[in-house]
């Protein structure tokens, strides 16, 4: 009814996978990994295997599995190298979160700051688990020998890091803008990112600093805080790349039919690009064709 074609998921628990089902959209479930001291290792590892195991790694499936190491603060070191290697291997696609904050790139850097004290607090720290002088490019080279790879976030980054992704548009940048706004973060990056060569999306995070989990909005909300973005800017950060992104390479293909996403336009204002923009669009449904008919499949009232 959202005319949500696909979905990069993360799913948090074994329990979770139970309930994804293959269906019209597109479904990538990342199962997310958390442990940051060395006796975890083993038991997210297996984590792993299982949710690999759960969901068959097939080609055009409306189901798939990925992997989410979820952030240097949350993942010992040895961690991510065994998921990244093992993704490599077998092309599973890897979301991560990096650049969050900058109390992240001062735990890297000096091992100090608010989340050493966060994490002491938690009983999870060990001062032995990351090298001083760690930057996100640390964990930005690995990512970009998998095929796929998608960095959440990345609000503070340096000119290098920058000018890496730029280099490595394989690793496809998401930009949650209306939780980005909630932290009160330094304006994002994005457009330094997008011309130094890199590839952005757009994401919701969660419900915790989002309102209401809708792609649209978030395309609506960096339009409405910068009125020179274009809609043929936008756009691609939610249908084609984030497509291409995620694998979801059906909802590309028009060869025998194909699947669009139906926006109610303004009865009032501008051309297409100016309505789509307008805070009075909505997306209500999703169009179906096959065989040269149309058959609306979805529509919202």
């Amino acid at each position: 009814q959202h005319a949500v074609a696909g979905i990069g998921e993360i799913t948090t628990s074994d329990e979770a996978v139970r309930s994804l089902q293959p269906s019209a959209t597109g479904i990538v479930s990342f199962r997310e990994l958390i442990g940051l001291l060395p006796d975890r290792i083993q038991d997210q590892n297996n984590a792993m295997h299982r949710h690999l195991g759960a969901i068959p790694s097939v080609d055009g499936s409306r189901l798939q599995a990925g992997i989410s190491p979820h952030a240097p603060y949350s993942v010992h070191p040895d961690l991510f190298t065994a998921v990244v290697d093992h993704c490599c291997q077998e092309s599973i696609p890897v979301v991560m979160h990096l650049g969050e904050t900058t109390d992240e790139r001062e735990l890297l850097d000096t091992g100090s700051g608010a989340f050493v004290e966060f994490l002491r607090e938690l009983n999870l720290w060990d001062e032995t688990v990351l090298p001083r002088g760690g930057t996100i490019l640390d964990y930005l080279q690995p990512l970009a020998n998998l095929p796929r790879a998608l960095a959440v976030h990345c609000n503070y980054l340096s000119p290098a890091e920058i000018q890496f992704l730029g280099q490595n548009p394989q690793i496809r940048v998401v930009y949650c803008p209306r939780t980005h706004h909630y932290f009160g973060h330094a304006p994002h990056p994005w457009r330094q990112i997008r011309d130094a060569g890199g590839t952005m999306l757009l994401g919701t995070d969660g419900r915790s600093s989002n309102p209401d989990l809708s792609i649209w909005q978030e395309l609506l909300f960096v339009a409405a805080n910068d009125p020179q973005t274009t809609a043929e800017e936008l756009l691609p950060m939610i249908t084609t790349h984030a497509a291409d992104a995620l694998g979801l390479d059906h909802l590309l293909d028009v060869s025998d039919g194909y699947e669009a996403s139906l926006i109610q336009l303004p009865r009032e204002g501008g051309g297409a690009s100016e309505g789509l923009l307008s805070h009075q669009s909505r997306p209500v449904g999703r169009l179906t064709t096959k065989d040269s008919a149309v058959r609306l499949v979805s529509v919202a009232d």
